[in-house]
C-alpha cells in the first residue's frame, strides 16, 4: 500500500527496485496488479522495472556522477 499512496501523491512514470530488492523481485507482475488496486480515482499507466545492472546499479551511478563532478 505504500507504493500506491507514492502513486496518488507524485504520480511517477515508473518504479525501479534497485539494491538488493531487484535480485528478489521476480514477481513485478504480482506487485503491479496488487498497487492497481489502491490506486485512487483513476487508472495508474506507470510501470514497474528492474535495474539495468542488477544491483550494482546504485555503484555505477555513483561512480557516473563523481566522474562527470572531476571532469
Amino acid at each position: 500500500m505504500s507504493l500506491s499512496s507514492i502513486i496518488n501523491i507524485l504520480d511517477p512514470d515508473a518504479f525501479i527496485f534497485g539494491g538488493g530488492v531487484s535480485n528478489e523481485i521476480d514477481f513485478l507482475h504480482e506487485i503491479d496488479s496488487l498497487v492497481r488496486k489502491f490506486v485512487i480515482g483513476r487508472e495508474y499507466e506507470g510501470v514497474f522495472l528492474k535495474p539495468k545492472f542488477g544491483d550494482a546499479s546504485g555503484v555505477r551511478g555513483a561512480a557516473r556522477l563523481g566522474r562527470s563532478a572531476t571532469y
